[in-house]
């Protein structure tokens, strides 16, 4: 850059490249801080350019969600969809990925509606070519997973089987775990219980294999087998998989969305084992920090889902307005996130009308 600045175009490859390097070796913020600068050496593209932009503006909003800054990142991607739109090049190869990146911050965000809308696409973009195992597999897998969150859980259970399959096929054991959990987990919300134990076991002997003791992400296994025991009427055993998934997790900003969604879990293992004031201060440490980790949306499903808990709590130590407070903001946010079909949405509405 210093020794040939007449040459921008050379000072704007060398920055990708460098930005690509860094997002690879975990370096988010520097990788953003290389994008950011080689789209300001580039100013406006011009038509040769154009492919660059794109590039670039991919990187940045990559590094935005891998940050935790969801809201930005969403921004970033749902401008370079728009511009690959203008350009008629959505059936691109490339636009499964923006898609694809795009859905997996927009459901982190815990925003379920446009989540199943961006993995559809991107999954129904790979189905046209007739060949099913070249679907991504954590697309069609967070397909299912959405599906279900927004109340289409009838169209999640040939993805998800076909998501495994593929994930076995490559013997991928991170690959696998994560479909089988995430199978698991709605498996276990839709009741079939057999169905979430097999695809627990499966989840957890690949996880286990891979990752050492103390890694937070074991806790989706504790956090599987405590939805497994609440469904089976074993509170107690709920509860202290919940704990340890919690002492997993640690105390970091990272790791807020899912203590929020497992202090939520624990808030309501401890209303099934008649524990009402232990509740409420779960489900009020759970508001609180879903507030915070899902601030950059107006909102979200994973608060809506906090703030049901909530009420629940306050409804059952006898603070009935609060509880009414809570259970009309739980709507609010379910109905706007997952959509009024939601399960989530559904059983708020189904508790208000206790009142």
């Amino acid at each position: 850059r210093q020794q040939r600045p007449q040459e921008p175009d050379l000072t704007v490859g060398c920055l990708q490249k460098r930005a690509v390097l860094h997002f690879e070796q975990g370096r988010p913020q520097d990788a953003l801080d290389d994008a950011q600068a080689a789209l300001l050496a580039l100013g406006a593209p011009r038509p040769g350019q154009m492919d660059m932009a794109l590039m670039l503006r991919g990187i940045k909003a990559d590094a935005l969600s891998r940050l935790g800054r969801l809201g930005p990142a969403v921004a970033e991607y749902e401008a370079v969809l728009g511009e690959v739109r203008r350009l008629g090049r959505l059936e691109q190869a490339s636009t499964k990925t923006v898609l694809n990146q795009y859905g997996l911050a927009l459901m982190r965000g815990g925003q379920s509606l446009k989540a199943a809308e961006a993995f559809g696409q991107s999954v129904t973009m790979s189905l046209a070519q007739g060949d099913p195992t070249l679907v991504d597999i954590p697309a069609q897998t967070n397909l299912a997973r959405t599906l279900v969150e927004t109340g289409r859980g009838a169209q999640a259970p040939p993805h998800f089987e076909q998501a495994l399959g593929n994930a076995q096929r490559t013997g991928a054991r991170r690959m696998i775990a994560s479909v089988a959990l995430s199978a698991g987990v709605v498996a276990c919300d839709l009741g079939d219980l057999p169905r979430c134990a097999a695809l627990l076991e499966l989840g957890a002997g690949h996880l286990s294999a891979m990752l050492p003791a103390g890694n937070a992400g074991l806790a989706a296994i504790n956090i599987l087998r405590a939805r497994l025991a609440l469904a089976r009427g074993v509170p107690q055993e709920a509860a202290e998989q919940t704990q340890r998934a919690l002492a997993l997790y640690g105390d970091t900003a990272a790791s807020a969305p899912l203590r929020a969604q497992a202090l939520a879990l624990l808030a309501q293992v401890q209303l099934q084992q008649g524990d009402a004031p232990a509740s409420l201060v779960s489900a009020q440490q759970a508001v609180q920090l879903a507030r915070t980790a899902f601030a950059d949306f107006p909102t979200s499903a994973p608060l809506g889902r906090t703030l049901l808990v909530l009420g629940q709590a306050q409804q059952a130590t006898g603070q009935a307005d609060a509880a009414r407070r809570s259970g009309l903001e739980a709507r609010r946010q379910l109905d706007a996130a997952a959509g009024p079909d939601a399960p989530l949405a559904v059983q708020a509405r189904n508790w208000m009308a206790t009142f």
